[in-house]
């Protein structure tokens, strides 16, 4: 399957960290200022918001980033692989439903934790807010 969580902050995150084991915050933020605009929410919009606020709540909010130092991160691989899943499931019937495919919604609340992409929830913060890039 396609692993089309790697669209989402989250997602590229994971698959850095995968590579390099533990990056720094400013290693992070360099990493992905070179394809932000290109990066997806998993309800498949844009990220309009700053960087540094997005990616400090993406790797702070949830349970798929862990501090491994002072500012260094890693993940944790089996929160990293169910995130993947359920993003990637998401957008899949996000895409199929744009092609007129209509998948059957899910009833109901039980299950297992939700992630957001970029780790935060919708409610509350202004993402006129601006942090500076670099956390020390």
């Amino acid at each position: 399957m396609e692993n089309l969580a790697d669209i989402t902050l989250a997602g590229y995150l994971i698959k850095i960290l995968r590579v390099k084991t533990k990056l720094s915050y400013k290693e992070l933020y360099d990493e992905v200022s070179k394809c932000y605009d290109t990066l997806r929410r998993s309800d498949g919009s844009k990220y309009t918001g700053d960087l540094a606020k997005a990616l400090k709540g993406c790797l702070t909010s949830s349970e798929i980033f862990v501090e491994v130092g002072e500012n260094v991160w890693g993940i944790r691989e089996s929160e990293a692989k169910l995130y993947e899943e359920k993003t990637t499931k998401k957008l899949k019937a996000l895409i199929n439903r744009k092609k007129g495919k209509t998948a059957p919604k899910k009833q109901g609340g039980a299950g297992g934790q939700e992630y957001d992409d970029d780790g935060g929830s919708s409610v509350g913060g202004d993402d006129n807010e601006k942090e500076a890039p670099v956390q020390e």
